[in-house]
Parts: structure tokens; sequence; C-alpha cells
């Protein structure tokens, strides 16, 4: 990986799609095991830890435990809710 983000939290939602947040909760996209990145959304929270799967539509879904409780997303990182909000 060259010139690629600075992610303090790393998940694989599949063997070659990563997902990376940086300290300043910026969510970024891997198709290529981390060769590339593509800055998706943002996290406007203190994230404590990752995971992510495969989502049934392709994308990968995430979610994101912060101080202020567990967030997902089911749009790639683009957005995030919180994860008891159905």
């Amino acid at each position: 990986m060259k010139d690629g983000p600075v992610v303090q939290f790393a998940a694989f939602a599949h063997p070659a799609e990563a997902v990376g947040v940086e300290p300043d909760g910026t969510v970024h996209y891997s198709a290529d095991a981390g060769e590339t990145w593509t800055k998706m959304g943002r996290i406007d929270a203190q994230v404590m830890a990752i995971a992510a799967v495969k989502g049934a539509d392709g994308r990968p879904w995430i979610w994101a435990a912060t101080a202020d409780g567990i967030l997902v997303s089911t749009d790639g990182g683009s957005t995030f809710r919180p994860a008891d909000a159905g």
C-alpha cells in the first residue's frame, strides 16, 4: 500500500474487502485488501472498535462501538445510525 490512510481500526468484510477508520472518524473502504482506499463517510463519535461483514447486497455492513453506543452502516460506511434504531 502506498500513501493510504492511517487507520486506527480495521476490519475485513470479506477476504479482500477491508474497512478502516481514522482517529478523526473518517471511514475508508478497500476492495483490494488495502492496496487502494476510498473515503466513504465519517463517524461523529469516539470509535473504540469496529466489525464488518459483507451484506446480502454486496456492500460491507459495519458496526462501530463508540462512547455513545453501537452504530451501524448498511451502505458501506457512507452513513451510520444507532444500531437499535431499526
